[in-house]
Order: structure tokens, then C-alpha cells, then sequence
């Protein structure tokens, strides 16, 4: 599932958990009720701004919105699955991304 899948979903079972409609996340945010249900389809990435409000007022860390099915990061697994050695080899200093 892409990341816009993922936050879309997120975004959606929570605000639903919370018992809020689209238009009370809206205004809790300060965005449009259709910008709110775009998110929510999956037609367009929240900015980080709007990420960041929208997870303070659903209460949820911000993180999760990146989690996969693991409960890992995408960062997190990036650097479960490449290691210090794989970073090495890519020109970089181990332990830096």
C-alpha cells in the first residue's frame, strides 16, 4: 500500500474513532471540508502543516502516518532492510542516511 493509501486510512479510522465528521476535522484544522475528504481518498498529500494539525488534533503521533503494516517506519525499515554496510557502499559514512 503507497504512503498515500496508508495516511489516507489513518487519517479517516481515526477521525471516525473520535466520532468526528469530515467538516468538524475541517474546522478543527482550518482547511476545507474538501480538502479533508481529498486527503481521506487518497487524491492528494496533506502539506506537513496540515499533517501535523490534523495528527495534533486526532491525538496521534505524526509517526504513525508513515508506519507500515509492522508498525516500522518506512525510514526504519529502509535502514533495517539496506544496513551500516549498504550505506557504506553507497558512498555515505556508516550510520549517517
Amino acid at each position: 500500500m503507497d504512503l498515500k493509501c496508508r495516511i489516507a486510512i489513518k487519517i479517516k479510522t481515526s477521525r471516525k474513532a473520535r466520532r468526528l465528521t469530515q467538516e468538524d476535522l475541517a474546522g478543527l484544522i482550518g482547511r476545507s471540508v474538501d480538502a479533508v475528504s481529498n486527503i481521506e481518498r487518497a487524491k492528494g498529500l496533506p502539506s506537513l502543516d496540515a499533517l501535523e494539525a490534523i495528527a495534533a488534533k486526532l491525538e496521534i503521533p505524526i509517526a504513525e502516518f508513515f508506519e507500515n503494516s509492522r508498525g516500522r517506519t518506512r525510514l526504519a525499515s529502509h535502514a533495517a532492510r539496506s544496513g551500516p554496510a549498504a550505506r557504506s557502499r553507497e558512498g555515505g559514512p556508516v550510520g549517517s542516511l
